[in-house]
């Protein structure tokens, strides 16, 4: 039986893959269901590490770390009442020294914070502030770690205990600088956090420099740099001069993309001829520079998928790939019928891709509606990640409108603003 460490998973196909093959068996040890949960939140599937976790907890009950991580994935996810539950069943079994305790009170911190967000009516939201800063500052004093501090200063402000708020802001600056001046090792969570500090101390410029700083170290972890954002937008109600760390802080627009297949040779009613793959390419290559900052989800057939995957790649944007049957078949159906040159730049993207995956692992039996299966996939994808990062999701397509215009005019980009659904044929 494959016993995979920590480090065993390097991309969420591994990881499926190995969880396609062991998740049923019944003699699977505890941490074959831990890690791999893990790793899923990690590489940002929520659902998945809950599949796998609530797989673990079935077989070990009395495993708090796993019930620890299933809540994790369970609030990554939006399933914040299930989240609380499994919460309140885990720290009345913690104690202090126990290392899971600090992490359990934040989490129920940050299950507080979510209800706080959601909820209008003024006095239940005053509620679930100060619940929120109880949770994280007992976590905060039991490590003195920032992470518990800095929420715990910024929920004192919501839920009106403004002194202690600038008195913890104080404390978790301080910690920050500490680091900073011990040369350790930096990332963008920790500017993020000095931001923070200096945001609730009213000090605007430096917390813009802190932000400036946090976006930088965070590169394309659109997620983090999302969270970031969501924090700020909060503030802003209590804080002035937010409205340039917003700006530092933006968010890429999230496109589903569809389009034709290049027409094989032996096509008789051209669709889209070889001939104006530079145009299509203009095209997607305009309006990638007008939307600037793109997250992609698509499939990868020869013809307009790989060109807009290559436009992407060469930007530096994320290109999530979602195939819809296994690979061999894949290839054979979608690539090879317009020449070996297609399979090889696919062979490109999809090493380059951020995250290649499967709508299923079966093989092409000849029913289109996998492909039919594959756009909706793709399109709901796109909308999820839009979710997530508080953006919006955008479909855009290849399409031949010969029905509507003339030769010459027919092959046209079309930008259809937020998706409501798509069922483009292949």
């Amino acid at each position: 039986m494959l016993k995979p460490g920590p480090d065993k998973f390097t991309s969420i196909d591994d990881l499926a893959s190995f969880w396609v093959e062991h998740g049923h068996d019944p003699d699977l040890p505890e941490h074959d269901y831990l890690n791999p949960g893990n790793t899923a939140l990690e590489l940002g599937y929520p659902s998945l590490a809950y599949d796998i976790l609530k797989q673990g907890m079935l077989q070990y009950p009395h495993n708090l770390a796993l019930k620890y991580s299933g809540a994790l994935a369970l609030a990554r996810s939006g399933s914040i009442t299930t989240a609380v539950n499994l919460v309140g069943e885990i720290l009345p079994l913690l104690k202090d020294q126990d290392p899971l305790y600090a992490d359990a009170l934040s989490l129920a911190g940050r299950l507080a914070k979510d209800f706080w967000s959601k909820i209008k009516d003024t006095s239940q939201r005053q509620e679930y502030a100060r619940k929120s800063m109880d949770y994280y500052n007992k976590a905060f004093v039991l490590t003195g770690k920032a992470y518990p501090g800095i929420n715990a200063a910024t929920m004192g402000l919501f839920c009106g205990k403004t002194q202690q708020a600038t008195d913890i802001a104080i404390q978790v600056h301080e910690l920050c600088q500490q680091q900073l001046r011990s040369g350790m090792e930096t990332d963008h969570w920790l500017h993020a956090t000095m931001g923070e500090a200096e945001l609730l101390l009213e000090q605007y410029d430096a917390a813009q420099d802190c932000y400036r700083q946090a976006v930088q170290f965070a590169g394309n972890r659109f997620g983090d740099i999302a969270s970031m954002r969501r924090q700020i937008r909060y503030l802003s109600v209590y804080r002035t001069h937010t409205g340039n760390i917003l700006e530092l802080l933006r968010v890429p627009v999230v496109l589903a993309f569809s389009g034709h297949m290049i027409d094989a040779e032996e096509r008789t009613d051209a669709r889209f001829p070889p001939e104006i793959e530079p145009l299509v390419r203009k095209s997607i290559r305009d309006n990638l520079e007008q939307l600037e900052m793109v997250t992609g989800y698509c499939s990868a057939a020869c013809g307009a998928d790989l060109i807009f995957l290559e436009e992407m790649q060469k930007r530096n944007h994320e290109t999530h790939i979602i195939l819809p049957f296994k690979r061999s078949d894949f290839i054979k159906s979608s690539l090879e019928i317009a020449g070996q040159k297609w399979v090889e730049r696919f062979e490109v993207v999809s090493k380059r891709a951020t995250t290649l995956t499967y709508a299923t692992q079966e093989s092409y039996l000849g029913d289109d509606v996998l492909f039919t299966y594959t756009n909706r996939l793709i399109c709901g994808k796109a909308i999820l990640k839009a979710q997530e990062l508080e953006s919006k999701a955008v479909l855009l397509t290849v399409v031949d409108q010969s029905v509507h215009a003339e030769s010459g005019a027919r092959w046209r980009i079309w930008n259809h603003g937020v998706i409501r659904g798509t069922n483009q044929s292949r």
